[in-house]
């Protein structure tokens, strides 16, 4: 039987060991599929990969801030332990486990799932070796702290918040968890609109979508028509997740401003 569990844990327990920085945190367990990800003969591959934030970065933002825990404000130094684009040992393992386990049809996406195939067992597996760093004290012993291991996709999905809740036993996570356990679709009110108006906020949103369509535009080529690059935007599942994040940080930032106003 392979030991995949051991495998990854070893593997991020080594990357971790390298980190030096004093002013980490949080760091990141990033779990991830895309349909450009493809090992093996199948597509829509399951990533994983780690980083970590500081105080520096989020320039010493509130504990329960949206640029303090959105990942979409991280510097987002990735160390990549299951990868496809350049396969990692740990990525073969991988894939001789989801063999081993009887997995098959990595990457198809059954209509009564909330994943692909190997998403959900990938993330198993990664919540218990987080849940294993912090219960043995790696973190506080090489840092000389608490530190949370947040786990999330490119949104901050139920399974995902849940597997950091599970992974952060000692409530390491409390902060993130009480940030990302609001959800603004569960409110009565009508959804803001998040581009009017010209305050801070929505004038650095603005900006972002210029800088996240700017960077689409150079990685496509850049010689496209307005209808063309219009067309592989929104057909780009990338893209959409990363347009969908910035506005669900707007939302949440009004609505914290909404809050404190009413204080």
């Amino acid at each position: 039987m392979i030991p995949m569990e051991d495998i990854l844990y070893h593997r991020v327990k080594t990357l971790m060991t390298q980190w030096n920085e004093e002013d980490i945190y949080a760091v990141s367990f990033y779990v991830y599929s895309n349909e450009a990800y493809a090992y093996g003969g199948f597509d829509n591959v399951t990533e994983f990969s780690v980083s970590y934030n500081t105080e520096n970065d989020c320039q010493g933002a509130e504990l329960r801030s949206e640029q303090r825990w959105n990942y979409a404000f991280w510097r987002q130094d990735e160390s990549p332990v299951i990868s496809t684009w350049e396969p990692t040992e740990e990525t073969h393992q991988l894939f001789n486990w989801y063999k081993e386990q009887g997995i098959t049809n990595i990457g198809d996406e059954p209509e009564d799932a909330f994943c692909p195939v190997g998403y959900e067992e990938l993330l198993g597996l990664v919540a218990n070796v987080a849940r294993r760093l912090q219960e043995e004290g790696f973190l506080r012993e090489k840092f000389g702290r608490t530190i949370p291991i947040i786990i999330h996709d490119l949104e901050y999905i139920p399974c995902t918040i849940e597997a950091t809740r599970y992974a952060n036993p000692n409530g390491e996570a409390e902060d993130f968890l009480a940030w990302a356990d609001w959800d603004w679709e569960d409110e009565e009110d009508e959804v803001p609109d998040v581009f009017s108006g010209d305050s801070a906020q929505t004038l650095a949103l603005q900006e972002k979508v210029v800088e996240l369509v700017r960077q689409f535009r150079e990685s496509a080529g850049g010689e496209l028509s307005p209808e063309e690059l219009a067309k592989k935007m929104f057909t780009s599942e990338t893209f959409m997740a990363q347009c969908q994040d910035l506005l669900l940080s707007q939302l949440r930032l009004q609505r914290q401003t909404t809050d404190e106003e009413e204080v």
